[in-house]
């Protein structure tokens, strides 16, 4: 029996076609004010750089976005950084219950953990996610995790479960 789960996602390329065209957009309304004579040359030399730096630093979280599943005998295992550097655990014993559920981005955004303060449960998922594993364990609020492979996911989880109980 597989006892181990591992999953790495990163967010879509498609975010930097639209960091790229709002870069362009800004330096263009930049360019035209600085052409009209409504903006000095140094002002629009100190502007395209903080634009520019602001892309950059952009472009540069984004990339080190990678959320890490992990799943094996111990528990659940996930960290998303830039937000959670380590990786944090639910043990297997503290979990109660566990299922998969469509994901709809309208109602449930991307994030990690506490950094979406309007929800009612944490979650570490990441956009372009169809399924989600809605796991309630020891904490207040449920957790959701975004996954690729939710049926391998649920499946070890249970198995793992079961083993546990009458193991």
């Amino acid at each position: 029996m597989n006892t181990e789960f591992y999953e790495k996602q990163r967010i879509g390329n498609w975010i930097f076609i639209i960091l790229g065209v709002d870069f362009i957009m800004i330096l263009a309304i930049m360019f035209n004010q600085y052409n009209k004579g409504e903006m000095p040359l140094k002002e629009f030399v100190i502007a395209m750089s903080i634009v520019t730096s602001i892309n950059i630093l952009s472009a540069l979280l984004i990339v080190n976005m990678i959320q890490h599943t992990k799943i094996d005998i111990n528990g659940i295992h996930y960290k998303y950084p830039p937000f959670a550097m380590k990786f944090r655990t639910i043990p297997l014993e503290s979990i109660t219950s566990f299922q998969i559920e469509s994901y709809d981005k309208l109602n449930y955004g991307y994030g990690m953990g506490k950094w979406n303060f309007f929800k009612d449960y944490d979650m570490i998922t990441s956009m372009g996610l169809e399924k989600v594993i809605r796991i309630e364990y020891g904490a207040k609020k449920p957790i959701l995790i975004g996954t690729k492979k939710p049926n391998e996911f649920y499946t070890l989880l249970k198995k793992l479960k079961t083993t546990e109980q009458y193991g």
